[in-house]
Formats: C-alpha cells, sequence, structure tokens
C-alpha cells in the first residue's frame, strides 16, 4: 500500500464546502450573465447537430469498415461462427514428476554447482566479527577528497531500535576493522 498523508475530517468538510461553493457560484454567475435560456438551447441544438454531422450520424466510423468498404461482420455471420479447438492439458497429470517441476536441458547438475564467476569476496575477519556481534548492511566507501580514506558502516539492532555506527580508515580493511572495535566495545557497555 502506498504511504498516502492522513487528511483531517475537518479539512476533508472544507474542501467538499469549497467545491460545492464553486459549483452554485459559478452557475449563479452563468444565469445572471450568461446568455438566457432560450438562446442557450439553440446554441446547445446546432452544437448537438454539428457533432451528428462531424461523426457521420448513422455510418459506421471508419476504422469498423473494412479496407473493400464492407461492413466486417454481421450479426447472423457471428452467431455462425465455429467454435474454438479446445486446448492441451497445460500439465500431463501422468507424470511421476511433482508439479512445477521444469528439466532445462542447458542447466546441468555440474554446471549448477559450479562457482560463480562474479562470487562477492570472503568476509574478512572484522566483518565475520560484525556479523557475529549482529551488525547488518555492512558497507565500506572511499571517502573525503580522491578517495583517500574509506569509511565503514554497519547497523546493529537493539531492543527494537537500530543503532548505526561508522568508523574511517586509511584502507577498507583498517577501517572494517575500526568498525568491529567500536561495535565491540559498544556492546560490551551494553551488556
Amino acid at each position: 500500500m502506498p504511504n498516502t498523508p492522513k487528511t483531517n475530517p475537518l479539512q476533508t468538510l472544507t474542501r467538499l464546502a469549497i467545491m460545492l461553493g464553486t459549483l452554485a457560484v459559478g452557475s449563479m454567475a452563468a444565469y445572471r450573465y450568461g446568455p438566457p435560456a432560450e438562446q442557450l438551447a439553440e446554441w446547445l441544438d446546432q452544437g448537438v447537430e454539428a457533432a451528428t454531422a462531424a461523426l457521420g450520424g448513422d455510418t459506421p466510423p471508419a476504422e469498423l469498415v473494412a479496407i473493400d468498404g464492407l461492413p466486417l461482420g454481421t450479426a447472423e455471420e457471428s452467431a455462425a461462427a465455429p467454435s474454438l479447438p479446445s486446448g492441451e492439458l497445460l500439465a500431463d497429470t501422468t507424470s511421476s514428476e511433482p508439479w512445477g517441476t521444469h528439466r532445462d536441458s542447458q542447466v546441468t547438475p555440474a554446471s549448477a554447482l559450479a562457482p560463480i564467476a562474479n562470487a562477492p569476496p570472503a568476509a574478512t575477519g572484522a566483518e565475520q566479527t560484525l556479523q557475529a556481534l549482529g551488525a547488518v548492511q555492512l558497507e565500506t566507501t572511499p571517502w573525503g577528497d580522491g578517495g583517500t580514506l574509506h569509511r565503514a558502516k554497519c547497523v546493529v539492532p537493539h531492543d527494537g531500535a537500530r543503532r548505526v555506527f561508522d568508523a574511517f580508515g586509511a584502507t577498507p580493511e583498517a577501517a572494517a576493522e575500526a568498525l568491529a572495535v567500536e561495535v565491540r566495545a559498544w556492546s560490551v557497555g551494553e551488556r
């Protein structure tokens, strides 16, 4: 469900009053300053006649007429239309494989177990320490002018809230080590 702001009932009633007031004042102004009813009726009749003439009246629109000028079909033709052949079953009910099993000839068990070409690097000692302390959303990014420093950041859930920690270092590993020291010191003080 999208985040929609909650409206106040007084605000809703105010909007309703403004809309109804606009309609009332607009209709009074049209009655007072608009054309007489007889002239308005003539204008409406002329508009309806112009629209009917522009749309072709009783003739079907051009997109419903075939290229050779004949109508696309009649009610008698549609009543006598042949029935469509029934489709095949989606699944073979006599198969011994469970429903939803899909066999792909391109994927074999050996290729499925092969290592991924761009696998993420293994966790360092500091990252393993942070994960053991309950840290989530670990990230290390270049920091400062030209990326001379690195910032390590993590979030630690605590008593239903989330606490954000960050530390800096000359290398990503040094920043992660400093972050691990900070989180460890905080967790010892909290327990």
